[in-house]
């Protein structure tokens, strides 16, 4: 017993040198490399996943124009068609005014101060109304 009491302390001394100078340095290096891996690894499959996303997305991105050329050809022949039939619109109109105001014209010819004002009127109309070409 009086022996291991006096070997107890050096020993201890010399398991706790050998910890702090080879096992402690060991673990940490061990622990550095580990951790370096693990964020190569990370690095490498954020950079992987971007470039995936990123495939992803140009491919979704003309999925979404070929879908969109369609409807934008639909939407133009449907402007196209709407200032056609507005032009035939304002064209019927001016007409239909132009003829009112003759027919009035020829009504009032009776009335002359009326007449010469109806004409003066249907000169201004037909500037107004007559449609302007584009």
């Amino acid at each position: 017993r009086a022996a291991a009491d006096t070997l107890q302390g050096p020993m201890q001394a010399a398991y706790r040198e050998a910890f702090q100078s080879v096992v402690l340095p060991a673990f940490e290096k061990s622990c550095q490399a580990m951790f370096q891996q693990i964020n190569d690894s990370f690095r490498l499959g954020t950079q992987e996943y971007l470039q995936q996303l990123e495939s992803h997305m140009k491919s979704r991105k003309a999925r979404e124009q070929e879908a969109r050329e369609p409807v934008l050809a639909q939407l133009r022949g449907l402007v196209s068609t709407l200032q056609s039939a507005t032009e035939q619109m304002a064209a019927t109109v001016a007409s239909s005014v132009r003829a009112e105001v003759q027919h009035q014209l020829h009504v009032a010819e009776p009335h002359n101060s009326l007449g010469k004002a109806a004409r003066r009127l249907s000169l201004m109309l037909h500037g107004l109304v007559t449609p302007s070409l584009p």
